[in-house]
């Protein structure tokens, strides 16, 4: 399934790689791209979040927990 709700610019958001390729990808090895792979859409979740996040200070775990949004607003 594409991830078509990504926009383009988002190109490198769209990829990911196995975790049995850590160490490969860790390594010294020069030019492992071959290890990108498109990430399922099927396999993300999201859920809105506090704009807490958008301050460097707000350093803990709680930032990603889901809020609740008013009806309308979007």
């Amino acid at each position: 399934m594409p991830m078509s709700w990504l926009p383009r610019s988002m190109t490198a958001c769209r990829s990911s790689f196995a975790p049995s390729d850590c160490a490969r990808w860790l390594s010294d090895e020069p030019d492992p791209h071959d290890l990108m792979r498109p990430f399922l859409a099927g396999l993300m979740r999201m859920w809105p979040i506090s704009t807490r996040v958008n301050k460097p200070e707000n350093d803990d775990p709680s930032i990603v927990d889901p809020i609740e949004v008013a009806a309308g607003v979007a």
